[in-house]
C-alpha cells in the first residue's frame, strides 16, 4: 500500500499543537482507522474518498500530495479513482500521465482511458461533435458505472450548449446511481449528480427549495474542487434573487470569490449577476459602474425609457434579455415575446418568469 498517506500524517503530527483527533473532529473519518495507517506505517491505506478528505485538511498544498498518492495505486479501482480526481480538480499532468501510462491496458481500464481521455479534450470540440463522440462512447462501453459517466458528461454538454432541459438526461442518471459500486467514484458522480439536479430544478421547474437542497450537497462535499463549490453558490444566488436580495447577494458574493480562487472567468461574470439582482430588487446603482445590458435595465429602474433605449443600440439584439428590456423601453411588446419564445426555448423557465411579468402589464 501507499506509503503518502502515512508520510504526511506523520509529518503533520510532528507540528507543535497538531493532534490525531484534531484529524478526525475534521473530516469525521473514525480515530481507528487514522489509528491504523500510522500503526501500520503505510501497508494500511484508507478508500480513496477519505485519504482525499485528511489530506485536504492537514496539508496545505493538498493537490500536489493527493497527485503522489495516485501515481502509487495500480489496481483498476485505483488507477479509476485517479482518473476521476484528476478530471474533477483540472490535474493536467496527473491526466496526462495516467493516458499514456494505462492507454494499453484491457478490459474495464481501457474503457475507463477512452472515457477520460475524450472528456479531456471534448472542450476544444463543437458540442455536436462532442455530443456525437458522446453517443459513440456510450454504445461500446459495457460497464454501468462508465454509462453513468458518460450520461454526465452528455449533461455537461447539452448545459454548456446554453439548454436548460437537461431534465431527461437527470433522469437517466437518477435510476443508476443507487447500482454503482461503493467508493469514490459513486461519491464524486452522486455530487455532480446533486448538482446537475439543482439545474434541473431551479431552471426548469422553478422549484426553488430543492435546488437549493440539492446545490448545498455540493456546498459541504469534501469530494470535489473549489470550481464546483462556485458553481453551487452561483445557483443558490440565483435561487434567492426575486425573494431574497441579501441572501442572493451573500451567495453570489461567494461563488465569485471561489471563482477567483478557482482562476475563473466566471468570476467577472458574477458582477453582473450582482448588478441584475440589484436592478430585479429596483436599486439605484452608479450609473458609471455599469454597462450594456445592465445599464439599459439600470436606466429602466429609473423610468428612464429613453436612456434605456439608447444604451441597447450597440448591444446584441439576439440577446432574450436585451429584447426584454428594448419591448420595456420602447412599450412593445413583440421584442419581449420574442425574447420570451428564446427563454424558454433553452429551458431556462426561472428567467422567464421576468419576461411574463412584463407581458402580464400589456393585458
Amino acid at each position: 500500500m501507499s506509503e503518502v498517506l502515512f508520510n504526511s500524517i506523520n509529518k503533520w503530527l510532528s507540528k507543535e499543537g497538531n493532534k490525531q483527533i484534531d484529524i478526525t473532529h475534521n473530516t469525521g473519518i473514525a480515530k481507528s482507522l487514522i489509528s491504523d495507517v500510522i500503526d501500520k506505517k503505510g501497508s494500511k491505506d484508507l478508500r480513496f474518498s477519505k485519504t482525499l478528505s485528511v489530506l485536504r485538511y492537514i496539508e496545505e498544498d493538498y493537490l500536489e500530495v493527493m497527485d503522489d498518492y495516485c501515481r502509487t495505486l495500480k489496481k483498476p479501482v485505483g488507477i479509476l479513482n485517479s482518473l476521476e480526481y484528476a478530471s474533477n480538480f483540472e490535474r493536467q499532468e496527473l491526466m496526462d500521465d495516467l493516458l499514456t501510462e494505462y492507454k494499453d491496458h484491457r478490459g474495464e481500464v481501457k474503457e475507463w482511458v477512452e472515457i477520460y481521455r475524450f472528456n479531456r479534450d471534448r472542450n476544444i470540440m463543437t458540442p455536436e461533435v462532442a455530443w456525437e463522440k458522446c453517443r459513440e462512447l456510450y454504445g461500446r462501453v459495457t460497464v454501468p458505472d462508465a454509462q453513468l459517466k458518460l450520461d454526465l458528461i452528455e449533461t455537461s454538454i447539452h448545459f454548456r450548449n446554453d439548454q436548460y432541459n437537461i431534465r431527461s438526461f437527470i433522469d437517466r442518471v437518477e435510476r443508476k446511481i443507487g447500482t454503482l459500486k461503493e467508493g469514490f467514484l459513486k461519491d464524486s458522480l452522486k455530487v455532480k449528480y446533486h448538482l446537475n439536479y439543482s439545474f434541473v430544478c431551479l431552471y426548469e421547474n422553478e422549484d426553488i427549495d430543492e435546488a437549493i437542497m440539492h446545490a448545498k450537497e455540493v456546498t459541504k462535499s469534501k469530494l470535489v474542487p473549489i470550481y464546483l463549490v462556485a458553481c453551487a453558490y452561483h445557483l443558490l444566488g440565483h435561487a434567492e434573487m426575486y425573494r431574497n436580495k441579501e441572501l442572493s447577494l451573500h451567495n453570489l458574493k461567494e461563488a465569485k470569490r471561489l471563482y477567483k480562487l478557482a482562476s475563473s472567468s466566471k468570476a467577472a461574470q458574477i458582477e453582473q449577476d450582482i448588478q441584475f439582482v440589484l436592478n430585479v430588487h429596483g436599486e439605484y446603482q452608479e450609473i458609471e459602474s455599469l454597462k450594456d445590458e445592465e445599464l439599459a435595465f439600470q436606466y429602466l429602474v429609473r423610468k428612464e425609457n429613453e436612456k434605456a433605449r439608447k444604451a441597447l443600440e450597440t448591444v446584441d439584439k439576439k440577446s432574450p434579455f436585451a429584447l426584454l428590456y428594448l419591448g420595456i423601453a420602447t412599450k412593445d411588446i413583440k421584442p419581449i415575446i420574442k425574447g420570451y419564445g428564446l427563454m424558454k426555448q433553452s429551458g431556462n423557465n426561472f428567467f422567464a418568469q421576468l419576461f411574463e411579468r412584463a407581458i402580464s402589464e400589456y393585458q
